[in-house]
């Protein structure tokens, strides 16, 4: 997409970061405080992970973030395209990008950040949604491949069986 502007007019700043080593209590407060879902996870000024609060949900609140950290990071260049980082989103099945300028984290895109930015984009990161309820934000790869978000799958039994919320 020649025209496109670049990412870095799309992208959410500053940077929200936190620490490895913080422990997951702390990190959702930062969220919290922030009202964000995506935390960069840093360690001595270097970029070590992403971490979504979805992630956390489910860690003892003292476990450290590095644990539960996603450790290899969709990253790209201010420069790159929208339809770059949706792409990228696409094919590595995560939710947001990292953007950097040299290994330092300038800004964040999420897969709704590029859906409201263009219908195009939109219709590519479409397939990211959840089987079950349609949503686009927090989900989960299934071995099958298809998408469950967290919600969905809170709802699903432990025996296997799927409640969609609808009675009988």
């Amino acid at each position: 997409m020649k025209d496109e502007p670049p990412i870095s007019r799309v992208m959410k700043q500053p940077v929200v970061c936190v620490e490895s080593v913080m422990n997951v209590i702390d990190a959702l407060q930062v969220a919290k405080d922030h009202n964000i879902h995506h935390l960069v996870v840093m360690a001595n000024d270097t970029l070590q992970g992403v971490v979504c609060t979805c992630d956390l949900r489910d860690a003892s609140l003292t476990t450290p973030v590095e644990a539960v950290m996603h450790r290899d990071v969709a990253t790209v260049t201010p420069d790159a395209s929208p339809h770059e980082a949706a792409e990228l989103m696409v094919n590595r099945r995560v939710g947001s990008v990292i953007v950097t300028k040299g290994q330092r984290p300038v800004g964040v895109v999420t897969r709704l950040d590029l859906s409201e930015h263009d219908p195009v984009i939109r219709e590519l990161i479409s397939e990211c949604k959840c089987a079950a309820c349609g949503s686009h934000q927090h989900l989960r790869s299934g071995t099958d491949g298809e998408y469950l978000c967290v919600s969905c799958l809170d709802r699903a039994s432990p025996d296997g069986w799927f409640d969609l919320g609808t009675g009988d």
